[in-house]
């Protein structure tokens, strides 16, 4: 849940079936990933999607939603195993797909080749 006053929300650690660790947003409008061999991996790579994000938004001179400025994360375990491969599903809010149209914008560092997407429910 997001708390309004300190923007705070809920950041999903999950260990996939072969070792990677996943890190994922399920309770804001935007999905936030990220994906590593260790939990200190992941979270580097989840902090680096939400700038990734972040700076799509500004490069496209667009304005930063709100429940993406200043936001906290609180780090909680979640189910295990929930990821099967080494890509770790953008969509783990539920073991479907999307729908049509619910992907925005897609933005991929070719430095880090991590991906940042940005999901609206």
């Amino acid at each position: 849940m997001v708390f309004e006053d300190n923007m705070k929300t809920t950041a999903i650690i999950e260990k996939g079936k072969d070792g990677t660790v996943g890190i994922y947003t399920p309770n804001i409008n935007h999905t936030i990933v990220g994906e590593g061999n260790t939990i200190v991996e992941a979270k580097a790579d989840f902090e680096n999607s939400l700038q990734e994000i972040i700076l799509s938004y500004t490069e496209l001179d667009q304005e930063v939603p709100n429940e993406l400025r200043d936001i906290e994360f609180e780090y909680r375990f979640g189910p295990q195993p929930r990821c099967t491969n080494r890509h770790f599903s953008p969509y783990a809010k539920s073991p479907a797909s999307p729908k049509p149209g619910t992907i925005k914008d897609l933005t991929v560092s070719s430095s880090s080749m991590s991906g940042a997407a940005i999901y609206s429910n």
